[in-house]
């Protein structure tokens, strides 16, 4: 039996050959574009990245020695010794007014070493610090362990979030109580909030405290274990905040990218 092609047919299976390698072809350039798009965006998010690193770190190294420094003062430690001395609570709540003024932080305030608030910049607030017992902090936990002591959170009495630093007051080798400071963290959102771009911080834990997306603030990139919800629950770090997931899906890459689809949009992140 002899198969006979006739002249049309040949010029199908020549036109569909063509049609096959054409879309080979158009698939390994797609390919090949859309991984040099995502080493080219890599490379550019890369260098706004470090940009965004030195501004917070600058921001909060303006900061981070004040605890320190006050930790020495002899004020401290005296209405520390003598916590029933009014007169040396009134006269050390508006020095650490005066101190929270100048050098333009949230609040100021000292804790005795069972993380009671003894004296506070905010002492004529009515949410006043003064009284309340923020032992649970993890802030106040590391300033007793003789270090300096740092967290972000939202307040539990102010409602307002910030970045905090603490440090042990001490009396030779005793730790009497922890000085701590709180960082306003608005002001470093709205430094990059009118730029044409998205960035955001996370936690440890992997949610989003710091972002020009209002939307993502308080978000995840994956729902979180138990294990550490229940320990922000403790910490009291994000009261009354649903944590829930801001990514839809999370892709592992190549070259050390994810791909993360956020409301059906694709940002890229940075593996590490």
């Amino acid at each position: 039996m002899q198969l006979v092609v006739t002249k049309r047919q040949k010029g199908i299976l020549s036109f569909l050959v063509f049609l096959i390698l054409l879309i080979l072809i158009l698939n390994v350039v797609s390919t090949w574009i859309y991984r040099r798009g995502l080493v080219e965006l890599k490379v550019q998010g890369n260098i706004r990245l470090e940009l965004y690193f030195n501004y917070l770190h600058g921001i909060l190294g303006k900061y981070e020695s004040l605890p320190e420094l006050l930790a020495i003062d002899n004020n401290l430690l005296y209405t520390l010794l003598n916590p029933q001395d009014a007169n040396r609570v009134e006269a050390l709540n508006k020095y650490l007014e005066t101190i929270n003024r100048v050098s333009d932080t949230l609040d100021t305030y000292l804790m005795n070493n069972d993380g009671l608030t003894i004296a506070a910049s905010n002492w004529k607030e009515k949410l006043s610090f003064i009284g309340n017992n923020f032992s649970y902090r993890p802030y106040f936990q590391e300033a007793m362990r003789g270090k300096l002591g740092r967290y972000f959170a939202i307040g539990t009495t102010s409602s307002k979030r910030g970045y905090y630093f603490a440090y042990p007051v001490k009396k030779d080798e005793d730790i009497l109580g922890v000085v701590a400071i709180k960082i306003d963290i608005d002001s470093i959102e709205q430094k990059w909030a009118d730029r044409d771009e998205s960035f955001l911080v996370s936690d440890p834990d992997g949610v989003v405290f710091i972002t020009t997306n209002p939307e993502w603030r308080y978000k995840t990139f994956q729902p979180l274990p138990p294990t550490v919800l229940k320990n922000i629950e403790e910490n009291r770090r994000y009261p009354d905040t649903p944590l829930t997931p801001l990514a839809e899906s999370i892709v592992p890459y190549e070259n050390d990218i994810q791909i993360i689809t956020i409301d059906g949009g694709k940002v890229k992140e940075k593996g590490g």
